[in-house]
């Protein structure tokens, strides 16, 4: 499963990269549009992600970015995540 569609939508934002093993969650969504323009120029590529991996390390991503790197994921539950990172830290 791609983390993002065609449309540029986020499909899910618990999410293992079935590439790495790593969990990752989208944390922040921050547009970019700049307010002296209309709102209907607005598009969802100029959104910026920011992501924590499961080491605690946050990287910010567009959603260009991300289209390009998670195209081979599976969706997580948040209780799974934390459940998961409990498992890690023993």
């Amino acid at each position: 499963m791609r983390l993002v569609n065609e449309d540029n939508s986020i499909n899910c934002f618990h999410f293992k990269c079935l590439d790495t093993n790593t969990v990752y969650t989208i944390v922040t969504t921050t547009n970019t549009h700049p307010n002296s323009e209309p709102h209907y120029f607005d598009k969802a590529h100029k959104a910026v992600e920011e992501v924590l991996r499961s080491d605690g390390v946050r990287r910010k991503f567009t959603r260009i970015q991300l289209k390009k790197r998670f195209i081979n994921i599976e969706q997580l539950k948040l209780e799974l995540w934390v459940n998961w990172k409990q498992q890690e830290n023993k």
